[in-house]
């Protein structure tokens, strides 16, 4: 994992929630450990590793990222990458059923992977919490 993008996430989180929380950290890492299992693309494992970034619309936890421009993550990732984290913070619940709802191809292919992954990672952790 590229530690330059590690640690602009990090600045960004605690910009954005006032810390970088291990848990957020290690999920994000985690998920994009996953997309890079699955043999995925460079651009998607750096979609994995910032697709919360802008907050969720899916989520109550993690409302929209006034700390961070598009201009800002296109610098970091790329713009397909920056495409992808894009639209997956702006799917609203249930994001697996609005993402069959997009277009066939490669946007639609790549939010449905990375959805599984992030779906994978999070079941993960809750998994490890009950042990």
């Amino acid at each position: 994992m590229n530690q330059s993008k590690i640690k602009f996430l990090e600045n960004k989180l605690i910009a954005y929630l006032g810390s970088a929380p291990k848990v957020v950290m290690d999920h994000l890492v985690g998920t994009a450990e996953i997309l890079k299992s699955y043999g995925a693309s460079d651009y998607l494992i750096d979609a994995g590793l910032f697709h919360s970034i802008y907050g969720e619309a899916s989520s109550r936890n993690m409302p929209k990222n006034l700390y961070l421009t598009r201009d800002e993550l296109i610098d970091i990732i790329g713009q397909q990458a920056e495409q992808v984290v894009y639209e997956f913070c702006s799917i609203p619940d249930p994001r697996s059923q609005n993402i069959l709802l997009y277009p066939e191809g490669q946007l639609r292919e790549d939010l449905i992977l990375l959805d599984k992954a992030n779906e994978e990672q999070m079941n993960g952790l809750v998994r490890a919490k009950k042990v």
